[in-house]
C-alpha cells in the first residue's frame, strides 16, 4: 500500500489506509428474500472489527490481545 499512494501522492492524491483485525467465530450466509439477497457476516468479532477500522490510523493495523495470542512469532509487531 505505501508504493501504491506513493503513485497517487505524485499524481496529485492524498490518500491513506487502516485497518483492523479481529479473532473469533462469526457467522456467514445469504440474507434477502426472493428476488434480491446478499452476502453478510455477523457476530461479536464483526462488530471488534469495525470498531477497531473506525479506531486505526494512517499505516496503523489495531488488534486485540486475542488477536495477537493467534499470531505471536508470526509478525513484527508493536504496542
Amino acid at each position: 500500500m505505501r508504493e501504491l499512494f506513493a503513485d497517487w501522492k505524485k499524481l496529485g492524491h492524498q490518500l491513506g489506509f487502516g485497518i483492523g483485525i479481529s479473532y473469533g467465530y462469526a457467522t456467514v450466509g445469504i440474507v434477502g428474500s426472493e428476488g434480491r439477497f446478499d452476502c453478510t457476516a455477523s457476530g461479536t468479532s464483526i462488530n471488534t472489527v469495525a470498531r477497531l477500522c473506525d479506531m486505526a490510523e494512517n499505516d496503523k493495523v489495531p488488534i486485540l490481545p486475542r488477536t495477537w495470542a493467534a499470531i505471536e512469532g508470526e509478525f513484527e509487531a508493536e504496542s
